[in-house]
């Protein structure tokens, strides 16, 4: 229980964090920023009450596997300082920040691209998870005086969850703590080069895009995650490929202007991908009775519920492109294109 606290007090002081982070934007002016911030705030506040009151896997990481996240946050924390202290103490060290720069094709690909790591949450989900919790549960069980258990104690339905929240949750909190200093103390944050991948509203207080996309997969996790894992990867499908693909089609081929920078063939390329790759999750999606007379074949598949609810999901996607609100769609795609294919999901299936 003990390890459960300090693991889920790790969550809550990255909570309370995105709050203050909030304020701070505010007081410095920067309205974007702190309206992000509190988007995140709020949009991970979500997820963490939903785990905690309503998940059916309780909790949100079992013995030992919270044990391992805290021991590597404490560990991540000290090399991170040390490379702190390095780069203050370097004569060379590069600038913070490089203002008016235009984000060239190329960075603006590292920083989409960089997004394609979901497809190791996919492998984990659908392949990794049982795999890894049976080898932890036969280590377990050679050496049961070190772990004081013999085994995790959780259903084998939940591996694949537990799996994936312990490797995204390792990132997660990675990528925050990275980020936290780079806001709070820029002149020490040893990862200057990363800086060339942000746009200049995120040169000041705001969260990175690399941290909202993290929050808005590992919602998606906690919340989708447990109910509907197809879902859940189809929704991060839709944040990582279809976002990727708007904005490169957009920027190498787009010449019909949308709104803004936006294109028509940057948004109609989004949504091909957006459809094509939540389609090929949903219909391994068996909450959405894909499989007829339990027979997963793909002779037997039916495809219109499917369809349907990736559709959904994919016009999703193209009203936050289309509309390019001021919260940062790495946030929004994925949080909201899960929450109305869910409900989606839930129309079509009563029916």
């Amino acid at each position: 229980m003990f390890t459960f606290i300090l693991y889920l007090g790790v969550f809550i002081f990255i909570e309370i964090f995105y709050i203050f982070l909030g304020f701070k934007s505010y007081r410095h002016d920067e309205i974007d920023a702190g309206r992000n911030n509190f988007a995140n705030a709020l949009v991970f506040g979500i997820a963490l009450i939903f785990s905690l009151a309503f998940s059916p896997f309780t909790p949100i990481m079992p013995y030992p596997l919270d044990v391992v996240t805290v021991v590597f946050s404490i560990a991540f924390i000290f090399i991170f300082y040390i490379f702190m202290v390095k780069e203050e103490r370097d004569p060379n060290r590069q600038a913070t920040y490089v203002f008016g720069e235009k984000l060239s094709l190329r960075y603006d690909m590292y920083r989409k691209l960089s997004h394609f790591i979901v497809v190791g949450i996919f492998l984990i989900y659908i392949i990794i998870g049982s795999w890894m919790i049976i080898v932890l549960n036969s280590w377990m069980a050679l050496t049961p005086e070190f772990w004081n258990a013999s085994h995790l104690e959780s259903p084998e339905s939940a591996y694949g969850q537990y799996t994936t929240m312990f490797f995204v949750g390792i990132a997660f909190i990675g990528l925050n703590i990275a980020d936290f200093v780079r806001i709070m103390k820029p002149e020490a944050y040893p990862l200057k080069k990363v800086n060339r991948i942000l746009r200049d509203r995120e040169k000041g207080t705001m969260l990175g895009p690399q941290v909202s996309f993290s929050i808005g997969c590992i919602s998606v996790i906690m919340i989708i995650g447990p109910y509907f894992p197809m879902v859940a990867c189809a929704a991060m499908g839709i944040s990582s490929f279809g976002d990727a693909a708007a904005n490169i089609i957009g920027r190498r081929w787009g010449k019909h202007k949308l709104r803004g920078p936006k294109t028509w063939e940057g948004l109609l390329g989004g949504a091909a991908v957006s459809f094509i790759v939540s389609f090929l999750f949903l219909i391994y999606e068996p909450a959405l009775k894909t499989f007829k007379d339990g027979i997963p074949n793909i002779a037997t598949l039916n495809f219109g519920v499917p369809a349907i609810v990736a559709l959904a999901g994919t016009l999703t996607f193209c009203f936050v492109d289309y509309f390019t609100p001021v919260i940062s769609d790495n946030l929004l795609n994925a949080f909201l294109s899960a929450s109305i294919m869910v409900i989606t999901a839930f129309v079509l299936v009563l029916l």
